[in-house]
């Protein structure tokens, strides 16, 4: 009987020790997801396609670590909630860059076919 209480007891202390050190694990990823989300907020207009490409590996990697089933169960409400802002923030900045990107695009297209409206007009003027 005693064996049995003993291996209770090792066993409820070392299911104390997991999730402790998970909610550890939570606690440090929210931060460095913060700390991410924070430098790309910062450096976001100056990076190149491939600082652009290194954060979306990033934050993917910090998608699939909160969506993980043992993260998500151990997130309090206010914590389910910061990470979705961060998930909204940076999506945003992405969002923003690209509307950038396209914008130029029609610009430099825009100024393509004007150039090839202004060569038609010249040439049925000759």
């Amino acid at each position: 009987m005693k064996n049995l209480t003993t291996t209770g007891f090792l066993f409820l202390c070392a299911l104390i020790l997991c999730t402790s050190c998970t909610k550890m694990k939570k606690n440090n990823k929210i931060k460095q997801y913060d700390k991410f989300v924070t430098e790309v907020t910062e450096k976001h207009k100056t990076y190149t396609d491939a600082d652009w490409k290194k954060a979306d590996e990033e934050y993917g990697k910090f998608c699939v670590f909160f969506e993980e089933e043992k993260i998500r169960n151990i997130l309090t409400p206010d914590e389910k909630k910061e990470v979705a802002k961060l998930n909204g923030k940076y999506q945003g900045l992405r969002l923003k860059t690209k509307a950038k990107e396209k914008m130029k695009d029609a610009v430099d297209w825009i100024k393509e076919k004007g150039k090839y409206v202004e060569g038609v007009v010249e040439g049925a003027t000759e």
